[in-house]
């Protein structure tokens, strides 16, 4: 069921309008947005749906970053020095693409924005699975209620 009717206007309403089948028979509501237990209290959320937040990852990366530290071959050089001073940062983005790992230098805010876009690609991997588990809630919930329907038939 969705939460929000096209006008704007919320579908679970204290008091009925319509015509009653039953009274209190409804202990849990399952919509778009969010798992509702009816209880004696009145509503509490079980599960917020994690599709909500879909809308506010952003630009998404695969890989991962690495700031390297470098020697040169120059002998006399400060990074052969004791304590050596070595060459960088250096940024490296690496990910796999169409089964070849594939790296690519950086500056350091092009570094910043791909650990930002990174961090989105696996806050995303976080809501999907979320998904997962509550599509898993709902078809179970669905699946018992259609056997305890077709029980009493």
């Amino acid at each position: 069921m969705e939460h929000v009717a096209r006008d704007g206007e919320f579908k679970i309403v204290k008091e009925c309008s319509l015509p009653l089948t039953g009274e209190r028979v409804v202990h849990r509501i399952i919509t778009d947005l969010a798992v509702l237990d009816v209880t004696d209290q009145g509503l509490r959320l079980v599960e917020c749906a994690p599709g909500a937040q879909l809308a506010d990852v952003g630009y998404i990366a695969a890989g991962s970053i690495t700031r390297r530290h470098t020697r040169c071959g120059t002998p006399s050089c400060r990074c052969h020095a004791d304590p050596p001073q070595m060459h960088g940062p250096y940024w490296q983005w690496t990910a796999k693409i169409d089964g070849k790992t594939v790296t690519r230098r950086l500056s350091q805010s092009e570094a910043e924005l791909y650990q930002e876009w990174i961090a989105n690609d696996r806050q995303l991997r976080a809501i999907i699975t979320q998904m997962r588990q509550v599509a898993a809630k709902a078809t179970e919930l669905t699946m018992n209620e259609a056997k305890n329907k077709s029980a009493k038939v």
